[in-house]
């Protein structure tokens, strides 16, 4: 059947885990997030996701409303 899993970090300033699942979880299927240590240096939160779906773009579109999308992998299932 298909679709992607994508494993990216989302910096959020002003989200939390709660309101990212509310935000993601219509999207795909097998959401994990887990925030990662915070950096004293940066301000907000990172949060590391990961989403089994069938178009990557849709929760791209979505976590960009929600912060910076950074260190992304995508991988196909056959």
């Amino acid at each position: 059947m298909g679709g992607y899993d994508l494993e990216f970090v989302l910096s959020t300033q002003n989200s939390n885990a709660e309101f990212i699942r509310n935000s993601l979880t219509e999207f795909g299927q097998a959401l994990e997030i887990e925030q990662l240590p915070k950096n004293e240096a940066v301000k907000g939160e990172d949060f590391k996701i990961n989403i089994s779906v069938q178009d990557p773009t849709i929760v791209f579109d979505a976590c960009a409303q929600l912060g910076r999308i950074k260190s992304v992998k995508v991988e196909e299932r056959s």
